[in-house]
């Protein structure tokens, strides 16, 4: 990726900016974005832990690279693909290497990506369209053209379902 936070996972070796000096706005950006990155990650993970090291993880590697994610077009959305990228990486950990899909829940195998967590937020976490937007990083038309794509998506899904089964 040009801009934003790399694609390589961060571990304990990297470098950690100098204790006690957190990035101008880094604070306040965890203090907005935790709970919720903590809400999708364990709803994802179905584990309090692992969603709390996920977080943790993600937002270690958002604030080593602050300064990059805040020249880009969206800060939000450069740390929000860092927390899909180390919740991906959670389930890869855990799931059985010959599933289909590895690193993905039912949703995120039914759906694209964006729009998996669109459901994800606005229906499992009840999040507003506004949240959901601010939280990803992207526009409100986005995200409700998305749970559209997916209402479409998955009413496709089950009359494919029916059709080859039909008594369900």
């Amino acid at each position: 990726m040009e801009h934003g936070i790399p694609e390589a996972p961060v571990t304990p070796h990297t470098a950690a900016p100098a204790p006690g000096r957190t990035p101008l706005g880094f604070g306040a950006f965890v203090t907005l974005s935790r709970g919720r990155y903590l809400l999708y990650a364990q709803a994802r993970l179905q584990d309090d832990r692992a969603g709390e090291a996920a977080v943790a993880e993600a937002l270690h590697c958002t604030h080593l690279h602050w300064e990059v994610v805040l020249q880009s077009p969206s800060p939000a959305k450069e740390a929000w693909s860092a927390l899909r990228r180390s919740v991906t990486a959670a389930r890869r950990g855990r799931d059985d290497p010959d599933a289909a899909a590895v690193g993905e829940d039912l949703l995120h195998r039914l759906l694209p990506g964006q729009i998996a967590d669109i459901v994800l937020l606005r229906h499992r976490l009840g999040l507003a369209p506004e949240a959901v937007a601010a939280l990803m990083g992207t526009e409100v038309s986005v995200v409700e053209a998305g749970a559209l794509t997916a209402k479409r998506l998955l009413d496709e899904y089950v009359s494919d379902l029916r059709e080859v089964i039909p008594h369900i």
